[in-house]
């Protein structure tokens, strides 16, 4: 049975969702993750937001 890409195409687009979600949070809040997981946010903030950026991109 040979798939197409038609076959993943939701997984494609799920894949795009997440990464928009997850690049703009980061971006936008950068210590928000680190508040859900109760974590010490940390004092660079500006590397979590290049990370989403890269995320996003």
């Amino acid at each position: 049975m040979k798939l197409s890409t038609e076959a993943y195409r939701r997984w494609f687009y799920a894949a795009a969702a997440y990464n928009v979600v997850w690049g703009v949070m980061a971006i936008l809040a950068p210590v928000w993750f680190f508040r859900v997981v109760g974590m010490e946010a940390p004092n660079y903030p500006f590397l979590f937001q290049c990370i989403g950026m890269m995320v996003l991109v």
